[in-house]
């Protein structure tokens, strides 16, 4: 019986009663029925690849292979010069090559052979010693030159527009990019998905997004291969530092999809200079997740800023991948300047007074520089003021403003200094000279107001948060239209430098429309990979982008046939076909079309003109929509000022136990103890007026039967948030409730008085004791906290579900690293001031889902001490 070195593990799991894990494809087979005295006729072929050293002469790198299949035994040098054939049983020293008599042979097993071969990584098998290693038995192979394959370094800057490089038209010191654009290439059609998450989804696989599962979400699927999975089977080393925001669970993390090594953000955006402060309340305060490969991170440097970690972490990977001598794939992705705007004072500094202009004035005088650099077609004609965009002479907040843009010139400013850092490591590790580098950016500059028009919420610092606004991304977009989140062109069009030494010509612009799509069709080709029809048994999405590699060579000054391009950004739609671009703004809610080769700036809807276009583009938009999935998606629409101001003043009622309870005076044996009640205004603005009503002690029943919920509805509050269950517990005497039966009757009563009265109901689920069991957390209050969930569904209720979001916290970081929101070691129910801080967080981190009306009344900035 024929049995290799890889039949050891199958072999083994068989023996020991042990599944392989389903993902592992092996190539060897189970032996174990020959080793317990039996025998078995191989299934699968064997396969060799190997190369060797001959001492004082160059590595000969043209491998030589060869497979086993039954009684036949096949070995060939890759490029077929050479072929023998054998049958072993006849011939087991293989002295009888009879190649030539059987051709159909040779095919049959050269066919996969070549096929498996290109799966393999590159360089070396042997470990480099010198000595004599024959492949062809006492004859020795010429060497045969090869070129290497490039390494490649791509990075990606978030929420930056169009015009916002240097070389693209910015005022903004970016001379790093410069340099790359001078000794490469610079693309002027190029475009993204107008949105962070959908961009990267494109980028990562060659393919549209696809909207998945029930809530239609975009997700990496098994029917997709990313581009770091695609290089990485093809023999490179692979990392990702920075913005993941493809899932932050396996099988969804950059490790489970082709990195080999990550640091960065899972999530959208987080506090650039500590990402362990959560979101303020009206971003829905959430804490954002970075981690270092499987590992969460919670703690981070003092001296910590996003865009110098992310770049330390390419550093590191790119002079360990170069000492290995294998090519190697850099994936460097920027969380700025996506909000909020934070950026080191030394580099505010360099900006203070360059925006007192305005944004009309530097978005004209972009304008001119890119028509200097041939960015731009002097015909296109300057398109209307943004609707939502003041004139800078009218508009009463200048010098804050000036300031917002200030501290974004500084990110972008940043960026572009880490890229410098990342050149010159290229350099010293002697890697740049056969590097690929690729910049671009994920969507046009961001028009949300993210924080409101508050001059106290001042951009710079850790504790703002506060993002640029319209008038601002519309002088980062120029010359274009709209911004992040929309598909005319100032959303989707996007800067892409190209530098490889070379190859690409210096300081060559190039007019090829290109996409997302086909990046991973053009680092494919650049690495010699082949995209493969199917993956682990599973077939895989045909890819939907094309290789721009003739473009960035030189060999073509545009590619023959360009596929269609289309997008779908909130309710915004675009489809491109060639000259002609539809296109829907979610607010107008028609098609408009454009000839984008002579009108790129989109001044001219051409709808009425051409119907019979508007109908056939309309048609092929649709069809992609239900391809992909796009058209199942419930629609949302992008709001750009998430804070309105000048809202009426309202009230809300509290009404629960301990947990909720103010405490005038601290009890005697608890000094620190605070209900999360007590704490709950610090995260709204003034105009909301507070009264907590809940009192230590009582259950539903207990609070209703003692009158004390008369005296809430008498004082017409608007909101009233209801929790109980702790006291309601089996144990508390004549205050115990079924949470089946008497419990829910109370929780009813509660919620239709309140409607009575124009108030609107939310309930609370009890917050979780923080009490462990071989170090998991545990909880008795799930049956009250479920049936608060049953009653809120089938009474259309809001919900806070604080018993989940509590566990949670308490769960994931363990009893040690909680014991802070406790009042003291021996009482696990009640809060010190710090923890019931905590906790109220936690509750209105969830008022944007549960009461999204809430969400304009809370405060501005969002400081909140951290006691």
């Amino acid at each position: 019986s024929v049995v290799a070195g890889v039949d050891w593990l199958p072999t083994v799991c068989k023996l020991a009663g042990v599944q392989p894990p389903a993902e592992h494809m092996l190539d060897g087979e189970d032996a174990s029925d020959v080793f317990l005295g039996g025998s078995r006729a191989r299934v699968k072929p064997l396969m060799w690849e190997w190369r060797f050293r001959i001492a004082g002469e160059p590595f000969h790198h043209s491998p030589q292979l060869a497979t086993r299949v039954g009684d036949w035994k096949l070995l060939m040098n890759a490029d077929r010069s050479r072929v023998e054939l054998y049958q072993i049983k006849q011939d087991p020293t293989q002295l009888d090559n009879v190649a030539a008599d059987h051709p159909e042979v040779v095919a049959r097993l050269s066919e996969p052979l070549l096929a498996w071969a290109k799966t393999l990584p590159d360089g070396p098998r042997d470990p480099g010693s010198g000595g004599q290693n024959y492949g062809w038995p006492g004859k020795r192979v010429a060497e045969q030159p090869r070129t290497e394959r490039p390494n490649v370094v791509l990075i990606l800057l978030d929420d930056v527009g169009y015009s916002d490089y240097g070389c693209y038209g910015s005022e903004v010191q970016t001379p790093n990019i410069d340099r790359l654009a001078a000794n490469g290439l610079r693309f002027t059609q190029f475009y993204n998905n107008a949105i962070c998450l959908p961009t990267r989804a494109s980028l990562l696989t060659g393919l549209y997004p696809r909207y998945v599962g029930p809530e239609k979400r975009i997700q990496l699927t098994s029917e997709m291969l990313t581009v770091g999975e695609l290089l990485q089977s093809a023999g490179y080393q692979t990392s990702l530092s920075g913005k993941w925001h493809l899932g932050g669970a396996a099988p969804h993390r950059p490790i489970d999809r082709g990195f080999g090594e990550f640091f960065g953000m899972l999530d959208g955006c987080s506090n650039h200079f500590d990402p362990s402060i959560p979101d303020p309340p009206f971003e829905g305060g959430r804490l954002r997740v970075w981690a270092r490969n499987a590992e969460r991170l919670t703690k981070f440097p003092e001296n910590f800023y996003s865009s110098d970690a992310i770049a330390d972490h390419a550093i590191e990977n790119i002079r360990r991948f170069a000492r290995s001598g294998k090519p190697f794939f850099a994936h460097v992705c920027f969380t700025a300047a996506h909000s909020p705007l934070h950026a080191k004072p030394a580099d505010v500094a360099k900006y203070r007074g360059k925006y007192s202009l305005g944004w009309d004035e530097v978005r004209r005088r972009r304008r001119e520089r890119q028509l200097e650099l041939g960015i731009i077609d002097p015909s296109w004609a300057v398109p209307a003021r943004e609707p939502e965009v003041k004139p800078w002479d009218v508009e009463p907040l200048r010098e804050w403003n000036e300031n917002l843009m200030a501290v974004y010139a500084a990110m972008v400013d940043s960026i572009d200094q880490n890229i410098g850092r990342i050149m010159q490591a290229l350099d010293e590790s002697g890697a740049a000279q056969n590097t690929v580098v690729l910049v671009l950016n994920d969507n046009g500059g961001c028009a949300e107001q993210a924080g409101g028009d508050d001059p106290t919420n001042v951009a710079g610092p850790e504790e703002c948060y506060v993002s640029c606004g319209a008038g601002w991304a519309y002088a980062q977009n120029t010359p274009f239209r709209r911004y992040k989140g929309w598909v005319h062109e100032g959303g989707i069009a996007t800067p892409l430098v190209v530098s490889w030494p070379g190859v690409t010509q210096s300081g060559r612009l190039t007019g090829q429309v290109g996409h997302v799509v086909d990046l991973l069709p053009t680092l494919a080709e650049i690495a010699g990979a082949t995209y493969p029809a199917e993956r682990n048994g599973r077939r895989l999405l045909p890819l939907e982008g094309q290789s721009l590699l003739p473009v960035i060579r030189g060999d073509a000054t545009s590619l023959s046939q360009r596929g269609d391009l289309y997008w779908k950004a909130f309710d915004n739609r675009a489809v491109r076909q060639g000259r002609w671009k539809l296109v829907r703004d979610q607010n107008a809610g028609r098609w408009e079309l454009y000839d984008v080769e002579a009108d790129r700036t989109e001044t001219r809807n051409l709808a009425e003109q051409y119907p019979e276009r508007v109908e056939q583009l309309t048609a092929a938009w649709n069809a992609w929509a239900d391809r992909t999935g796009a058209s199942q998606q419930p629609i949302s629409v992008y709001t750009l000022n998430r804070v309105p101001t000048n809202l009426p003043p309202i009230k809300i009622a509290l009404i629960g136990d301990s947990t909720v309870a103010s405490y005038a005076k601290p009890p005697a044996d608890r000094p620190t103890l605070t209900g999360w009640g007590q704490v709950f205004g610090l995260y709204f603005q003034e105009s909301v007026e507070i009264k907590n009503h809940a009192v230590s002690g009582r259950s539903s029943k207990s609070f209703l039967r003692e009158g004390r919920w008369e005296p809430v509805l008498a004082e017409k509050p608007d909101y009233v948030f209801i929790q109980f269950g702790h006291n309601d517990q089996p144990g508390k005497g004549d205050r115990t409730t079924d949470p089946s039966g008497d419990f829910q009757d109370n929780l009813r009563k509660c919620i239709n008085e309140a409607r009575a009265i124009g108030a609107v109901p939310i309930l609370v689920t009890p917050v979780a004791r923080r009490t462990f069991e071989n170090g998991e957390a545990r909880t008795t209050l799930t049956p009250y906290a479920d049936a608060m969930k049953a009653v809120a569904k089938e009474e259309k209720a809001a919900l806070v579900d604080l018993h989940s979001l509590s566990f949670d916290l308490f769960n994931e970081r363990g009893n040690e690293a909680t014991a802070w929101v406790s009042a003291s070691t021996s009482d696990r129910t009640h809060f010190s001031r710090r923890g019931a801080i905590e906790i109220a967080r936690l509750a209105v981190s969830a008022l944007p889902q549960a009461a999204p009306q809430l969400r304009h009344y809370m405060r501005q900035p969002w400081q909140v001490p951290k006691d």
